[in-house]
């Protein structure tokens, strides 16, 4: 930066040395854009000023051989939140089954951590407060059990995309509407039916039955019905239906122009409701409630983690209080100890009273029940945190 201003006093500056010794008014043709150009030159300095003592410094050097090596502890499990996504079902492709196949979540981890073992030395357990922290977010059972609600929610919002009522989730008000609508179900419905119906009837004038025999038969009929249904509901409050049916009859009756006959319906239906239940802010509510219900399933895992975490360093913290009082209450038990021995001496010699020998052995008591108190609250942040 240094060399870049001695260039610019090289050849700005003599250049600037005749307006001095101009007279009042008056610029030298030279001269008349010195100004701007410093003006822009200081300015490049000035912008490129922190930059340039980058190309300046040493490259980096190698650590020391003796150097401590990294830590090998594994480093703090990730929440989990994102390891699954229930907001779109699986597909179909290539395995035709995978979306009516139960999906399996693994079961909550419920043993230590490896860190845990990593960080005991010598019998001890050394915690610094990061490792506090991630030890209590790993460890957690709350934060376990409440990781589901997310994917809950996630399954909800899938469901009320079929047009379904959606989950509960911890904190929201509604699992879904209440109100009394039609619903209809947005996922495309295809239903296939097949029925047999095989009989005999007794017959009692043949004639009239259409046997065309005298003798004491009965009528027997085959009916085979084959039925398939299309149906889909749609945001708008549109309902769609088509049916395609088949039906082959045959019977031992005369009367029947064909035998077997076959008959095929094929029929459409299209309803739109108009005022009760009609527009897509109506018809997908649910499915609002149920976005919602995503958004407070997180904040309350948040929530939860926040609340984990604070307790963590409270109770951190309240242990190292409870250490550093207990060392405080040894050295005022020293202190009084050695009070309390001095004026028995003094006592012995005669030149102290024995009330402040009393004063004194009281001082004591007092401070080792203080020692007792304080031995107690750390033995009982040990066992919290």
């Amino acid at each position: 930066m240094m060399t870049l201003w001695g260039t610019a006093k090289r050849f700005i500056l003599p250049r600037t040395l005749p307006l001095r010794n101009s007279l009042a008014g008056q610029k030298p043709p030279a001269v008349a854009g010195a100004r701007p150009l410093l003006a822009a030159l200081l300015a490049f300095l000035l912008a490129t000023g922190p930059i340039s003592p980058a190309f300046a410094q040493s490259p980096a050097q190698e650590p020391a051989p003796n150097s401590v090596p990294a830590s090998t502890i594994a480093p703090v499990a990730s929440l989990g939140l994102g390891k699954h996504d229930f907001t779109n079902g699986p597909r179909a492709f290539p395995d035709l089954l995978k979306p009516y196949q139960t999906i399996s979540i693994e079961p909550p981890e419920l043993a230590n951590s490896p860190r845990l073992e990593q960080l005991i030395h010598d019998g001890k357990l050394m915690l610094s407060l990061q490792d506090t922290v991630e030890l209590a977010l790993e460890n957690n059972l709350d934060i376990a059990i409440q990781r589901y609600y997310p994917w809950v929610a996630d399954a909800s919002i899938l469901k009320t995309k079929a047009g379904g009522a959606g989950y509960s989730t911890p904190g929201g008000n509604f699992a879904s509407s209440t109100a009394n609508l039609n619903s209809f179900a947005y996922d495309p419905i295809v239903t296939s039916g097949v029925s047999i119906d095989d009989r005999s009837t007794p017959v009692n004038n043949p004639f009239i039955s259409g046997t065309g025999t005298a003798n004491l038969t009965g009528l027997i009929t085959h009916t085979t019905t084959f039925t398939n249904q299309y149906s889909q509901g749609f945001e708008t409050g549109t309902n769609f239906t088509a049916s395609w049916n088949n039906t082959r009859s045959s019977s031992t009756s005369s009367a029947n122009f064909f035998n077997p006959a076959v008959q095929s319906t094929l029929s459409f239906g299209l309803s739109q409701s108009m005022l009760n239940g009609f527009g897509i802010t109506v018809n997908t509510r649910n499915l609002r409630i149920a976005k919602n219900n995503r958004h407070i399933a997180d904040w309350a895992f948040a929530l939860q983690a926040i609340t984990t975490i604070t307790n963590t360093i409270t109770a951190y913290w309240e242990l190292v209080y409870a250490r550093a009082n207990v060392k405080v209450e040894e050295q005022a038990v020293t202190v009084s100890e050695k009070l309390y021995n001095d004026n028995k001496k003094q006592l012995g010699v005669g030149t102290m009273a024995p009330l402040d020998v009393t004063r004194a052995e009281s001082e004591l008591a007092t401070d080792r029940q203080n020692l007792i108190v304080a031995q107690t609250v750390q033995l009982q942040d040990e066992q919290i945190l």
